[in-house]
């Protein structure tokens, strides 16, 4: 990643790989210490509710957006903090690629694309949701576009406070995860 190349690759070859959906049986890896939490936290609500009898069940929840996110917490979330900087006039520092949010929101600034990254953080990956279609008939409602719209448009009739990012960079170059 600092080289600029975000391709998931072998460590053997070099050559790109190919991207698999993440099932419930896939093995869990933990890269930072909040996806160690996490994991801490499902294992130990299911591992409770089997103790007491109680039905436990464990969804995860990956990259949650819509109306109703924080949008004073810098640790929320991309499409919050990116939205806070935009709704501010301010520039964003994109650590891979581009984002749709500009024009949601019709305000145009600054696109910087920086190369920093954080460490822990995942750039492939996305959940296999078969299971639960199969076993309780869930199917998604909203794609990512409709999805963002929604959010956008909530954000719209927010009070927009200042911006903490700035700081939340700072924290995370002082304890490391920021490179």
């Amino acid at each position: 990643m600092s080289k600029g190349d975000y391709s998931c690759k072998c460590p053997i070859c070099h050559q790109k790989v190919q991207y698999l959906s993440t099932t419930e049986d896939s093995i869990l890896h933990p890269a930072s210490v909040y996806g160690i939490t996490k994991q801490n936290q499902e294992q130990m609500v299911l591992t409770i509710g089997k103790a007491l009898g109680i039905a436990a069940v464990a969804f995860r929840y990956q990259n949650v957006y819509g109306p109703g996110a924080s949008l004073s917490n810098p640790y929320t979330g991309v499409l919050s903090i990116f939205s806070i900087r935009i709704k501010n006039g301010k520039d964003i520092n994109i650590f891979e690629d581009g984002k749709m949010l500009c024009r949601n929101y019709g305000i145009n600034v600054p696109l910087r694309a920086s190369g920093n990254y954080r460490l822990g953080d995942i750039r492939h990956n996305f959940a296999d949701i078969l299971k639960i279609r199969q076993e309780l008939g869930f199917q998604s409602e909203w794609d990512f576009s409709r999805g963002l719209a929604a959010f956008t448009q909530w954000v719209k009739g927010q009070y927009i406070q200042g911006d903490k990012y700035e700081q939340s960079l700072l924290e995370m170059k002082e304890k490391g995860p920021y490179k």
